[in-house]
């Protein structure tokens, strides 16, 4: 779940941030506050496998316009605070694998 989701990119002016909720519909919390002003697109959530750190995609625009093309991966704490960047990506729907 995240607010103004990368599918709304274009539509809204207002910032994208990351909360959590427990199963029960009980605790909602926001974890980043880094979205402000519209110019940032946090979403495609998904835990890693211990449940410490979720990995998101963020968009990220210098003006009115977001393009697919400054897609990034980062990682945000479980327990909330800002995205750490791992590596520029091209592409969405980041999810985490056991390498073989």
């Amino acid at each position: 779940m995240n607010s103004y989701d990368l599918n709304g990119v274009n539509s809204t002016s207002h910032p994208s941030n990351l909360p959590v909720i427990k199963p029960d519909g009980f605790g909602l919390r926001q974890l980043t506050h880094s979205s402000i002003g519209g110019l940032m697109r946090i979403g495609q959530a998904r835990w890693d496998l211990n449940g410490t750190r979720i990995v998101v995609s963020i968009l990220i625009a210098t003006g009115p316009a977001f393009t697919f093309a400054d897609v990034h991966l980062a990682f945000v704490a479980a327990s909330g605070g800002e995205p750490v960047l791992i590596s520029p990506m091209s592409g969405q729907y980041p999810d985490l694998r056991p390498t073989p």
